[in-house]
């Protein structure tokens, strides 16, 4: 039997996750449809590269990811991900020549004056100024000079204002206007075909405890290809990637798939007329709700850590799966969520975050916590033993530390 290059790549993604990851679990994966028109949406986007190797590896139908250009940028990804017809919208930014502030000396928020900045060659009207960190992102309505220009919607938040207003002001990153309908063309007429395609709807990899916003394209994506085949019936998957320790090697991850949303006939209806944004986002709301039960979300990093602690002291009296792992974190969020103002709630919480601030004091794992419990005796002997083997490993470094002193 010939392999496809498709399968090449699906045997080499396998063996690299398999090197990294000490276990790689799926779950639900026979809730994908088996055949027809699918769009497998996959969060939290954790990293742009392993994410998509994971995602590929555990799905069981061959699937088409849309990947940002950012990822095929490097060359030996940009292959592989021709190889497996990764589709590339253009949405690189670039970082922008000189700093920005906001012009005080107009009124409104609109005016934007630069320090050394060359606004008529680099930036053009339609494309979209983005301040770091996520602080804010507007469209350019008019270039005025090289060091003035408006924007179409002035910056909102205080961070965003207090950058903008220091005297040297912000560097800044700036996105090229993109026509985004022949990839939205592409993908419509993938799922024409009754392919399966894959989307990380959040739009870019990130490290937060929760879900990003979701981004509308593949809502566009799904609406655009029922409005233009009704008698289709096009499924969405919701799929989860949770990582257990992810920067960690040798780390465990189980990729969850969710039941299949149906498209409302309704929405469709209403993307057919004028109100294409609310049916947009009607659907983002059922695909985020859906994404919720396949994932792990937690408020902030320090809830997310007294849910696992939680879940290592449970655990270590029931020994688990990594599939009820994954539903007693679950569980616990949802709990902590409901009775998170419960002041027996807050205390447990107060030592949860005491006990996990210990371990990491001490260096230790939750495991090792029973272990390290030893008589007395046993302990001073362990000590002595420690340190007779800290002196002879002295002695036996002197001839090298003479020699280094020597030609230094």
């Amino acid at each position: 039997m010939w392999f496809t290059i498709y399968d090449i790549v699906l045997l080499f993604f396998e063996l690299v996750l398999n090197a990294f990851f000490r276990e790689v679990k799926t779950q639900g994966s026979h809730k994908i449809p088996k055949e027809g028109p699918v769009i497998i949406v996959a969060a939290p986007h954790a990293n742009m590269f392993v994410d998509g190797m994971v995602f590929t590896k555990c799905c069981p139908r061959p699937v088409l990811l849309m990947i940002s250009i950012n990822a095929t940028k490097y060359k030996y990804v940009g292959s592989l991900a021709r190889s497996i017809n990764a589709s590339k919208p253009k949405d690189l930014a670039e970082i922008g020549k000189g700093r920005i502030l906001l012009n005080q000396h107009k009124e409104g928020s609109l005016h934007i004056i630069g320090i050394d900045t060359e606004f008529t060659k680099q930036l053009k009207v339609g494309g979209q100024i983005a301040l770091p960190n996520d602080y804010g992102l507007s469209e350019i309505s008019e270039i005025l000079s090289d060091t003035e220009l408006v924007i179409k919607k002035e910056f909102k938040g205080l961070k965003a204002l207090e950058i903008l207003t220091q005297s040297n002001g912000t560097s800044y990153k700036y996105l090229p206007h993109v026509d985004q309908s022949y990839v939205y063309k592409t993908m419509i007429g993938l799922l024409n075909a009754g392919k399966c395609i894959g989307l990380f709807p959040e739009g870019r990899s990130h490290d937060r405890a929760e879900l990003l916003a979701l981004k509308g394209g593949v809502a566009n994506i799904a609406l655009g290809a029922m409005a233009a085949n009704p008698s289709q019936d096009i499924k969405i998957v919701p799929c989860g990637l949770n990582y257990f320790n992810a920067h960690q090697f040798r780390s465990r991850v189980i990729v969850k798939f969710g039941s299949p949303i149906s498209i409302p006939l309704e929405l469709i209806e209403k993307y057919n007329s004028k109100d294409k944004k609310e049916a947009c986002d009607k659907l983002l709301g059922i695909i985020y709700n859906g994404l919720k039960s396949v994932t792990i979300n937690a408020p902030d990093y320090e809830t997310l850590t007294v849910i696992r602690t939680a879940r290592y002291l449970y655990k270590y009296y029931n020994k688990l799966g990594i599939h009820d792992e994954l539903k007693l974190d679950q569980r616990f969020i949802d709990g902590y969520t409901k009775f998170k103002d419960n002041p027996h709630a807050q205390e447990t919480r107060n030592e949860i975050i005491e006990y996990a601030r210990l371990l990491k004091y001490h260096g230790l794992e939750d495991y090792q916590v029973q272990q390290a419990t030893v008589k007395g005796f046993k302990a001073l002997m362990i000590l002595l033993y420690r340190m007779l083997l800290l002196i002879l490993c002295n002695i036996l470094c002197l001839p090298g530390k003479f020699d280094y002193l020597k030609f230094n």
